[in-house]
Parts: C-alpha cells; structure tokens; sequence
C-alpha cells in the first residue's frame, strides 16, 4: 500500500470539509430562503469559512513541503588542492582504498572519457570527486555502502552518488578490456628482460 504523506493528508481532509459545507449549503437553501434576513446573515458566514478553507488549500497546494527543509551542504568543502594535497595519507587511503599517486594515475586516464561532460550549461563535479565518492563505495558493503552514509559524508543528494558510480565504472569498463588484449598480445611472443636476454611468455595452466 503506497505511502500517504502528511501534505497528501492535510489536502485530502481540505477538499472533505470544501465538498460537506457546499453540500450542506444546497441543502440548506430552501430553509434559508424562508427566514429571511437572518439566512442571510449565516450565509454570509457559511462563505467566510469557506473562503479560508479556499485560502488554506491554495497555500498547501503552492507549497510541496509542510515544512522548511533543511538542505545538506553541497561538497564544495571538498576542495581538490586539500584533499590532494593536505588530506592525510591513512584517510585518504581509508576513503579511496588506494594512494595518492594511483588516484591521480586513475584520474588523468578517465578524465577525458566522455561519460564526464555534457550539454547542459551546468557542469559535472569533477572527476575526481566523481572517482572518490565511487571509490569509497566500492570500498565498504552493507551499511557502509549505503547512499545514505555517502550523502552525509560527501554533502551530495542520493540520486548523485549513484549518478557518479555509475559513471565511473563505465569509464573504467573500457580499460579492462584494453588490459585484456594487451595481455593477449604479449602471451605467446618474446619480451626482453632487464639484461637483453628474450624471454618466452606463456599462459600458466
């Protein structure tokens, strides 16, 4: 059964009390009619409190929240220089499972993948960012993998982080292809070692 919010409530119990007093004013017209001035006068109060009523709907309808909504704080605390440079070497390790050196090495290689630009007058993160918020996801399971911990801890909406994940791995998908046929390659065909001396490369049983 799908789940009734509090703003879908408050308008259905609106237009319950809108559709009752227009009944009940329709059935009270003939009565009304008989007593004169007096009728008058409650209708006019019959119309006053259906005008609030109005009022009250056109204010919920114009408002998607009840109430304010605190929004999270984007990641531009995440500066690139800081989390570079003057991030500490174990939690960097810790957020991206790997050093500073191969995350720069993985970032120089992906950056001009297409997946990370678009038309749209607003600009992507940076890829970077992209990579880390990834990686960091693919480095917890469970509840550690969760969008929710990953929205508190990188500042970005759920439906972003899975954006970047999956941006990432269809980065990152070309590559293993191209390491495989590299690998093909080289199998069966003569390399030289560090001495000059050649060197028959085979697959292992």
């Amino acid at each position: 059964m799908p789940r009734v919010s509090e703003r879908q409530r408050l308008l259905r119990d609106i237009v319950d009390v809108m559709a009752v007093a227009t009944l009940g004013e329709e059935d009270d017209d003939l009565l009304h009619s008989a007593q004169g001035r007096a009728a008058v006068t409650e209708d006019q109060l019959l119309f006053s409190e259906l005008d609030e009523v109005y009022d009250m709907l056109q204010l919920v309808e114009s408002s998607r929240y009840l109430v304010d909504r605190k929004r999270i704080d984007s990641c531009t605390q995440f500066n690139a220089e800081i989390f570079m440079a003057s991030y500490p070497t174990s939690r960097f390790r810790q957020r991206t499972r790997m050093d500073k050196s191969s995350f720069e090495r993985v970032v120089n290689t992906i950056k001009d993948n297409p997946m990370f630009y678009n038309d749209s007058p607003c600009p992507q993160a940076p890829v970077w960012m992209q990579l880390a918020v990834a990686l960091d996801r693919f480095g917890n399971y469970g509840s550690g993998a969760s969008l929710s911990r990953s929205q508190e801890l990188w500042g970005i909406g759920k439906g972003t982080v899975d954006d970047y994940t999956d941006r990432v791995v269809k980065a990152l998908l070309p590559l293993t292809a191209r390491r495989a046929d590299a690998r093909h390659v080289c199998l069966g065909q003569r390399c030289p070692s560090v001495s000059g001396e050649l060197i028959s490369l085979r697959e292992g049983k």
